[in-house]
């Protein structure tokens, strides 16, 4: 009796640890699974015949010329002015211009095209035209989302907070956030997480898509969102949130062990009691 009744402790515990394991939950909220692959992110296209240097100066050795309209796959951002980009190409590893290149465009198929969520490495300047001397309309503040709509160069042109204008590519970056909801009824997306205290910002006609951003409130009652360019505040009871592409396999996948699971612990427990 005492070897069968530490059995039945054992796969108890094993039970309560291979579910916890396989836990729906963990599958639902889990990074990884929301993260959006973008690998055109870090790609660019030479817009002249280009010098592939050994260092991030014009006085450097050139390792060979890189023919105009050829992919390069940046690394990183040198250079007191990050006007040097660290390059891959062909297997070769060096350093050439940002003037002369400009980011590969976005397959329309792809996932990750016009309106991408990017948000800022730092804060930026949101300018209206693609260059350093053009007008600077705002300062973006650090890790704020940004909807992507257009490449000019190594600028993007960008959505932040109903204001159109560009920013440098290279202090931006994919959002890792890839889920979507669609709203059940007109709704409103606010300047706060108040139905009283907070400015409308913007009104969402029933079954309109937006993009979450993250769970706010004590109790995840709100949704950050961007719609339009816009960020702000939503009603979380007023949303249907969609699964994104990337959690159904590994949902499809956690029913199908549990089922399995449940089958053989079945067949374990009748022949052993």
């Amino acid at each position: 009796m005492k070897s069968k009744h530490k059995f039945r402790i054992s796969l108890v515990i094993s039970l309560a640890l291979l579910t916890s394991f396989f836990s729906p939950f963990k599958l639902l909220t889990s990074v990884n699974v929301l993260k959006v692959v973008h690998a055109e992110e870090s790609l660019f296209v030479t817009t002249e015949n280009l010098n592939l240097r050994s260092s991030f100066s014009s006085k450097s050795n050139v390792l060979l010329t890189i023919p105009k309209g050829k992919t390069i796959k940046k690394i990183g951002v040198y250079g007191e002015d990050k006007s040097w980009f660290k390059v891959s190409f062909n297997s070769k590893i060096g350093y050439v211009s940002t003037k002369y290149v400009t980011p590969k465009p976005i397959p329309k198929n792809s996932v990750s095209s016009i309106n991408t969520i990017y948000k800022t490495k730092t804060s930026l300047n949101l300018r209206k035209g693609p260059s350093v001397k053009s007008p600077v309309l705002m300062t973006i503040p650090k890790s704020s989302p940004l909807m992507y709509h257009a490449a000019s160069g190594p600028w993007y042109k960008v959505s932040y907070n109903g204001t159109q204008g560009y920013v440098a590519s290279q202090y931006v970056t994919i959002s890792p956030s890839a889920m979507k909801s669609r709203s059940k009824q007109t709704t409103e997306i606010r300047s706060s997480m108040s139905l009283v205290n907070s400015k409308v910002l913007i009104t969402i006609p029933a079954s309109t898509e937006v993009t979450v951003l993250g769970k706010s409130g004590t109790t995840g009652s709100w949704l950050k969102v961007m719609y339009n360019g816009i960020t702000g505040f939503t009603p979380a009871r007023h949303y249907i949130v969609q699964v994104a592409p990337g959690i159904l396999y590994p949902l499809i996948q956690h029913i199908l062990l549990s089922k399995i699971l449940i089958y053989v612990t079945k067949r374990v427990v009748t022949d052993l009691f």
